[in-house]
């Protein structure tokens, strides 16, 4: 299985407020914009999977020992 790299943001990497420019509200709103745009990408990503077999964890670990 792939998984989708996405370019998200770290909390360090956040928008920062100047004291005169931006508002608490303007930073919240702006937060949440982007963590509902990542909520969003992995909808994305998930669907572009399709299905996918279940598989049990005995299973996994059987194949892995056979494997290894």
């Amino acid at each position: 299985m792939l998984v989708k790299q996405t370019n998200r943001r770290q909390p360090n990497e956040w928008p920062e407020a100047d004291a005169k420019d931006r508002t608490i509200s303007d930073l919240v709103n702006e937060a949440v914009r982007l963590r509902l745009a990542e909520d969003a990408e992995d909808l994305l990503a998930f669907q572009e999977r399709g299905p996918e077999p279940n598989l049990s964890l005995e299973k996994v670990l059987k194949d892995l020992k056979l494997k290894s």
